[in-house]
């Protein structure tokens, strides 16, 4: 947990580690349980929080919600997604990593269409 929480912490200022860092804690913190009832939803809100932060610091923006950042995008895949966790868990190895990064990183596209349309019908609704 202290390595967690000192990693959750640290800042890189790398454009890469943008997204790479929180889906490492988001990774980290899962991992730690991987019962149906486990950290998951908090782990991904970390991983929006930290996200946000450090959205704001490489980009010096003021985005003062994760909510850009939702997590519905991965109920379609909880399957996949508790696979996943569970590989970490038992051995986390490079390959494990890497598949799990690349698995989150989707599941930010997906949210990257979702507010996209979202934004659209925003900006096309009349009051």
């Amino acid at each position: 947990m202290e390595y967690f929480i000192s990693y959750y912490n640290e800042f890189n200022p790398k454009e890469e580690y943008l997204f790479l860092q929180p889906i490492i804690a988001h990774g980290l913190l899962s991992s730690l349980q991987v019962f149906d009832d486990g950290n998951t939803r908090l782990s991904r809100l970390l991983q929006h929080i930290k996200l946000m932060q450090l959205t704001n610091e490489v980009y010096q923006m003021n985005l003062t919600s994760p909510l850009l950042y939702a997590t519905r995008t991965y109920f379609p895949y909880r399957n996949e997604y508790r696979y996943y966790i569970s590989q970490l868990a038992k051995d986390a190895n490079n390959e494990n990593w890497n598949k799990w990064i690349l698995f989150n990183l989707y599941r930010f596209q997906d949210q990257i269409y979702v507010n996209e349309e979202n934004l659209e019908k925003l900006l096309t609704k009349r009051y």
